[in-house]
């Protein structure tokens, strides 16, 4: 990701997302139908991107209900995928499969609560979703807690309820909505507080210099960068604000990395309990064959597609198709080894992609 200082500073502000707490229709078995009735709570994270697979880094007290109590459904909060555009349709969401107890892995530390921080696994995004911003951890550079200072610039990016209001009435004036499709609306307002470190009691924490005396209740678990010797860098994760101080209390990030890159060494809990029951039962489940197809039909090919004389013509769309999507599909494949406790999948998807640029080099000679 070669991208110049000046853009990695705002693809870090952007790499924040809101979290949208979702209650289904309880009537409905989840095994057949899945309907989201409503939106509601609050809460940000971060989007991180970890070798193939994506996460979201947050506050554990944002997700405390799914860690504490029976899950509601199987897919009880979710992110958008883009990072500023608004959303209407399931396909612009990335979904939660687990969550890491990756705080209970970080040494005790009386300054900071390290205990509250989570780090959830998503679903692979499809080749079609469009993910724009987000913290690649092998890309970015992490201020070191005996390098902060006091009065150090600090920028805090998440979504507060102030900025984010629901309306559950359609003939709303500010967002109205058709009730007989939909059951809320809501604004994608993102929020960028500006800042200075200060220190008591030889705790760092984020003195706000705009949004005084404004509740932040939301931002927990944004993400707060600084610029250090000119270079934008991780500080902190956002915990706990109040609107009767201009203090935000955060998890340096510092404390909190090793955490992640380790995530595997702590105790999780699975969201999406129906997917690891179908990963094992073997049904319903999505081959790439299934994926090509659908993505045959959206290019606006028919079945003929398939017919003997369009042969040279399908084998140069898969090879491209395969190519194209080589992190998704080498991913998936890790998905289900890790799974199964092997290494077959990923071996003879990468032997296939391989295969295919092979065939597509072949065709350019």
């Amino acid at each position: 990701m070669n991208l110049s200082k000046t853009d990695m500073f705002f693809n870090l502000l952007l790499s924040s997302r809101r979290v949208f707490h979702i209650t289904t229709d309880y009537d409905l078995n989840e095994r057949d139908t899945f309907k989201d009735n409503y939106f509601s709570s609050y809460g940000s994270g971060i989007l991180i991107k970890l070798g193939l697979k994506y996460f979201l880094l947050t506050a554990k007290h944002v997700l405390k209900d799914y860690l504490d109590k029976k899950l509601p459904n199987t897919s009880p909060f979710r992110i958008t995928s883009h990072s500023s555009r608004n959303f209407d349709n399931t396909n612009h969401f990335l979904y939660p499969k687990r969550i890491w107890d990756i705080g209970g892995i970080i040494a005790k530390d009386e300054n900071y609560d390290v205990e509250d921080v989570v780090l959830v696994e998503l679903f692979q995004p499809f080749p079609w979703q469009c993910i724009d911003c987000c913290v690649v951890l092998e890309d970015v550079k992490i201020l070191e807690l005996s390098h902060f200072f006091k009065d150090l610039p600090v920028f805090d990016s998440g979504f507060s309820e102030v900025s984010n209001p629901y309306f559950y009435e359609g003939d709303n004036n500010t967002l109205p909505f058709d009730e007989s499709k939909f059951t809320s609306s809501t604004k994608l307002e993102r929020d960028v507080v500006v800042g200075k470190l200060n220190i008591e009691k030889d705790v760092f924490y984020f003195d706000k210099k705009n949004y005084l005396n404004v509740d932040t209740n939301g931002m927990s678990g944004g993400l707060i960068i600084t610029i250090d010797d000119g270079e934008p860098k991780l500080l902190a994760l956002h915990t706990r604000g109040s609107k009767k101080s201009n203090r935000i209390n955060f998890i340096p990030f510092d404390k909190i990395y090793k955490s992640i890159v380790n995530y595997k060494e702590s105790t999780y809990v699975n969201i999406d309990y129906l997917y690891y029951e179908r990963m094992e039962s073997r049904e319903n489940l999505t081959s790439v064959a299934d994926l090509f197809h659908s993505n045959l039909m959206s290019l606006g090919y028919d079945m003929s597609i398939y017919q003997e004389k369009n042969q040279e013509k399908f084998n140069l769309l898969f090879a491209e198709y395969l190519t194209n999507n080589e992190g998704f599909f080498v991913a998936i494949s890790s998905d289900v080894d890790e799974f199964n406790e092997s290494h077959s999948s990923e071996f003879i998807m990468k032997e296939l992609i391989a295969a295919a640029r092979n065939y597509l080099l072949k065709l350019n000679e």
